[in-house]
């Protein structure tokens, strides 16, 4: 009995051992594999634009998160206390061609900032989702910022999703000057680091015929947060980086996903009949004071993913908004109602203007 005993212990501590190394091993290459930029970085501006921006003073732009085409209506998603991971690949491939179909029928916005675009991850069918859309967009330049590279990622344990490799893109109908990739460089805490996007935001200037810059931002901001700490750095850091645009005189707008309500959300003004939840971790009200915070107040633009989207009972809020300038005129803002079909976000629309007032060289 004792000898089969001391084996028995033996093979547990050799499995145990064994264990052991294995996650060591992989820990250290996720280590080694990191993608994890503390640095602005160039972002390539791919394509040629077929016109100029610089005796423009009216300006489209439309902001959606895509989910990587792949958490439309009948999904709902583990992180967000649902079951699903990946989307069946027909289901995935009808999302798929409905965002791409969506972005091509309105080829005359000046602008797209699109959030979740994949690049041959597991979660996308190894599709170029970049690539897709730019296909559907002849006419227009993009730049696009990495802030996902993960070789693999172990969860959920029995359906992993795999390798991730993704971002947000902006495209433009005008070829900009430049386009920059900033991080926000709030990452969570080792080892959940190894493993999340590394939040960034894509900056693009256009050189207007008056001396001056239309800046615009499109920004993904961190979710999984509980306590939000991360979300209000981030928003301090575009703060901080607009408000010195806008100080040089330059017309600064920036959308996308906030993962935050806009300053002013009021839950009781939306008739859309979803089920309307405000967050507990708003825009701080200290920031942008006198910008304009760019929604639709009839309407939620967000839904939550613990289960499939069902009008009415699953809970719905508003995190996609742009924040403009004050210098620049506001005169139209649209969510447009895609029923959450394609993807666990609706588009927003926005057309801003530059007023002739302001279309003075600065002075030396």
């Amino acid at each position: 009995m004792v000898p089969l005993i001391r084996k028995m212990l033996k093979i547990m501590g050799w499995a145990l051992l064994t264990f052991v190394v294995v996650i060591s091993g992989f820990l250290l290459f996720m280590m080694l594999t990191e993608y994890n930029p503390d640095q602005p970085f160039k972002a390539e501006i791919i394509g040629r634009a077929t016109e100029t921006a610089k005796a423009k003073r009216d300006f489209t732009l439309l902001s959606w998160n895509i989910g990587y085409c792949g958490m439309g209506a009948e999904m709902d998603f583990f992180y967000d206390g649902g079951k699903q991971v990946i989307p069946e690949e027909s289901r995935f491939q009808r999302y798929f061609n409905g965002i791409t179909t969506y972005i091509r029928e309105r080829d005359t916005v000046d602008l797209f900032l699109l959030q979740e675009l994949d690049i041959r991850s597991k979660r996308a069918y190894y599709t170029d989702e970049p690539d897709a859309v730019s296909r559907v967009l002849p006419g227009y330049c993009h730049a696009f910022a990495m802030n996902y590279d993960c070789r693999f990622v172990p969860v959920p344990l029995f359906r992993p999703m795999g390798y991730v490799k993704g971002g947000l893109a902006t495209w433009s109908r005008m070829a900009p000057e430049t386009a920059i990739g900033i991080p926000f460089k709030t990452n969570f805490p080792w080892p959940e680091r190894l493993f999340s996007l590394k939040r960034c935001f894509l900056l693009m200037r256009f050189n207007l015929d008056n001396g001056r810059e239309l800046v615009v931002i499109n920004t993904h901001n961190s979710a999984f947060d509980e306590e939000g700490d991360l979300r209000r750095k981030e928003v301090a850091i575009l703060s901080q980086y607009m408000t010195q645009e806008y100080a040089r005189g330059n017309f600064v707008i920036a959308g996308g996903d906030w993962n935050s309500n806009p300053r002013g959300f009021d839950p009781t003004l939306v008739t859309s009949g979803d089920k309307v939840v405000k967050l507990e971790v708003p825009v701080d009200t200290a920031l942008f004071p006198g910008w304009h915070f760019l929604y639709d107040p009839k309407r939620t633009g967000n839904r939550f993913a613990d289960m499939p989207y069902i009008k009415g009972e699953t809970r719905t809020t508003l995190i996609d908004f742009f924040i403009a300038s004050p210098n620049l005129e506001i005169r139209e803002v649209k969510t447009l109602d895609c029923g959450f079909a394609y993807t666990d976000h609706e588009p927003i629309m926005v057309r801003i203007h530059i007023p002739d007032e302001t279309l003075l060289t600065h002075e030396d």
